[in-house]
């Protein structure tokens, strides 16, 4: 028994220290900045969407040094349309993003994801942005698509994903 729990507690130690990320929470109420990082996403999901209020996104690790801990995306939500019934199976929305590192001279380190930087200026700080909405878990119906007509716009930053 005790080389079970040894076993278990290797397997843990592993996976949350492979390429230095974890799944961290966030909240709803985290994600405002974000929603306003792109005029292009000028609608309310909230008016169409009960979405939880924790939901998971990356948190970086130590080799990140003053910036570990904080959370980057994706971000993943569930929610549930507003007046479905409470049996209707909840949906994933996915928040992708993009994010650099910038000091406070503005030097911006890039990548994916971007390397911690060498000689920085002052503070370290992340910049994001979000680029696209993905919704799981959407069958499209028998009399039709559930996805919107706007979804057939190549340029959409919104995607629908079954």
């Amino acid at each position: 028994m005790k080389w079970l729990r040894l076993l278990v507690l290797i397997l843990i130690f592993a996976n949350a220290t492979t390429f230095g990320v974890q799944a961290g929470s966030v909240t709803l109420s985290d994600m405002d900045l974000l929603f306003k990082s792109n005029p292009q996403f000028d609608v309310s999901l909230l008016e169409v969407f009960e979405i939880e209020p924790n939901g998971s996104g990356i948190r970086l690790g130590r080799h990140y040094g003053e910036l570990s801990g904080q959370r980057v995306g994706p971000y993943q939500f569930k929610a549930r349309f507003k007046n479905a019934p409470a049996s209707a199976k909840p949906l994933e929305i996915l928040f992708n993003t993009t994010w650099h590192i910038e000091d406070e001279s503005g030097q911006r380190w890039e990548g994916d994801p971007p390397p911690m930087p060498t000689n920085p200026t002052g503070k370290l700080k992340i910049v994001e942005r979000l680029v696209s909405i993905n919704l799981q878990g959407i069958a499209p119906s028998s009399g039709g698509s559930s996805i919107p007509p706007e979804e057939t716009d190549p340029k959409s930053p919104v995607q629908f994903l079954n």
